[in-house]
């Protein structure tokens, strides 16, 4: 969260000392929560999570913007097994920083838009403690990008992205299955966007 609250200061900063004309009417920020979907090899072991996302961005025009953003998705499997993981559980941390640009199809009150969102992206598990051990979970970061859709009605935003994250980490202590598979997954999420 440190991270994200320096990159919008940094991105603010930027745009005020670049642009004399920087006007405050332009930006926005956002936010949402939502259900992510695994797919493809990932899938098989994480079949769905929590998902959120903060973002801020500034209008050059009526239709493109530029911004950044963050998203955090929890993917969980549960093998009944009890064979991986921590009794059975099995988490998945996939936290993203991007650069974003939208395009919006219409203006007025129903702004239909398509974003893309590319930067650093991780996968990893938690750290867990079992018996009194600590077992420190792994993490693999690589490049992330996202594709978008969605609209926005009165702030209210309703949006669906793909998401490709890093890989998983090479070394798994949980479920050794599950090394050095690509992350796919959709999006599906609900949120509200705040123009100044």
């Amino acid at each position: 969260m440190k991270k994200l609250i320096f990159a919008v200061i940094m991105f603010i900063t930027f745009f005020s000392t670049a642009n004399a004309q920087f006007d405050l009417e332009k930006l926005f920020v956002g936010g949402t929560i939502g259900y992510a979907k695994p797919i493809g090899d990932f899938s098989d072991y994480a079949k769905g999570g929590l998902t959120y996302t903060g973002e801020i961005g500034y209008s050059l025009n009526d239709n493109f913007a530029v911004g950044l953003g963050y998203t955090k998705t929890a993917t969980v499997a549960i093998d009944t097994s009890l064979n991986s993981g921590l009794l059975g559980l099995n988490v998945y941390s996939l936290p993203s920083y991007y650069a974003k640009a939208w395009y919006t199809f219409m203006t007025g009150n129903f702004k239909p838009y398509a974003g893309l969102g590319l930067g650093f992206s991780q996968s990893g598990t938690p750290d867990v403690t079992v018996n009194g051990d600590l077992i420190k979970g792994k993490k693999r970061g690589g490049l992330g990008a996202h594709l978008e859709l969605g609209f926005v009605v009165s702030g209210f935003n309703l949006s669906y992205s793909f998401n490709m994250n890093a890989k998983t980490p090479k070394e798994l202590n949980y479920n050794p299955k599950v090394q050095d598979l690509s992350v796919l997954y959709h999006r599906f999420n609900i949120g509200y966007r705040y123009s100044f």
